[in-house]
């Protein structure tokens, strides 16, 4: 069947009787996959938190003590600091970032510019140094599959917006080469200003990219596949077989099985909705729905949105279609936010 007769049949009928619950149906289907998701390491945060001594902590408890409100400070001092160490270091560096740059930025190479309103962003905060979340999210499954950032290295984020997970990145190793693209130029003109250190370039919404061959030894996209038509999704999988490397990573993450349970829990697709989908992922189809055609917002920022909506694809497809260029070190249901399913290619050897 051709992508296009993929992406416009009609929904199938579920393979299962309509007065089963549909929890327990998915569950039936894809077991505990469905709800699977490793437990968080920070890899980037740790690296950064390291640079600040006792005398630097001293200094953010004492300023946060006189703008926190009471509680809001003792859940910080006193108990993410014992219960989840993480999520302390990461509000340490932001607060820190924030209130005194001159020293603790210095220190870290972190700044708190934050886009305005009408740059896109993927997460917002009224203080803000940058994705921590999935900058860390990609340090650690590199590092679980045996990898590491190489100084001199080049590292690439496919669809950077406006440069929320690089900026962390490139603060946590500077001692690598860190470049971000994406098709929205006001974005990248407000990520080029703001973050000279890194290489910002505004990217077609189709290939090729402004990149040489085997430029890069590592690229990422975080929730960039879960937008692509299926013929676009197999065009830039074979851009990044171009612009990585042989040896080299390729991270993403796109809506799988796991999502499923996250659209019940959060009411994102209705039930129906979710069998439809459910039916195609136990076919190895990739599914693609054109949710944005009236979407003012997104017809604005890009130029086609006719390969851009919401798509699904489950691990079948991917080692089917992939298998060429990719060797898949890691596949993780689930794993960014409890949601999208993220994967660990490695580029085979060329020839």
């Amino acid at each position: 069947m051709t992508a296009t007769a993929i992406e416009r049949s009609q929904p199938h009928a579920a393979p299962f009787p309509a007065d089963v619950p549909l929890e327990e149906a998915l569950a039936q289907w894809f077991g505990p996959v469905a709800a699977y998701q490793l437990p968080a390491k920070a890899p980037g945060t740790d690296r950064l938190f390291s640079r600040l001594d006792s005398g630097d902590l001293s200094l953010v408890e004492e300023t946060l003590r006189d703008r926190l409100d009471p509680d809001t400070f003792r859940q910080l001092f006193e108990g993410y600091a014992h219960t989840s160490p993480t999520h302390f270091r990461r509000e340490i560096l932001r607060y820190g970032t924030h209130f005194h740059p001159d020293r603790i930025g210095v220190k870290t190479g972190l700044c708190d510019a934050n886009p305005p309103a009408h740059i896109h962003c993927m997460m917002r905060m009224p203080i803000f140094v940058g994705d921590q979340y999935s900058g860390d999210l990609f340090l650690e499954e590199l590092e679980d599959c045996g990898g590491r950032i190489e100084p001199g290295g080049r590292y690439l984020d496919f669809g950077c917006s406006s440069g929320a997970a690089v900026r962390y990145l490139a603060a946590a190793y500077p001692e690598a080469h860190w470049y971000g693209c994406d098709p929205v130029k006001e974005s990248i003109a407000w990520a080029s200003e703001h973050l000279p250190a890194i290489d910002f370039q505004v990217s077609p919404q189709w290939p090729p990219l402004p990149y040489a061959a085997r430029q890069f030894d590592g690229v990422y996209a975080i929730s960039i596949w879960s937008h692509f038509s299926e013929r676009a999704a197999m065009a830039w999988f074979d851009e990044m077989a171009r612009i990585v490397s042989p040896g080299g990573v390729l991270m993403f993450t796109t809506h799988g099985a796991a999502t499923l349970n996250y659209s019940l829990r959060t009411g994102w697709r209705p039930p129906d909705a979710v069998r439809a989908i459910a039916a195609d992922l136990l076919q190895s189809r990739y599914r693609f729905e054109d949710v944005y055609r009236q979407n003012q917002e997104v017809l604005s920022q890009l130029d086609s949105i006719s390969d851009w909506g919401d798509a699904f694809l489950p691990l079948s497809w991917v080692m089917l279609h992939l298998q060429h260029h990719w060797d898949l070190m890691a596949f993780r249901p689930g794993r960014n936010q409890a949601n999208q399913d993220l994967y660990l290619l490695r580029r085979k050897a060329v020839g």
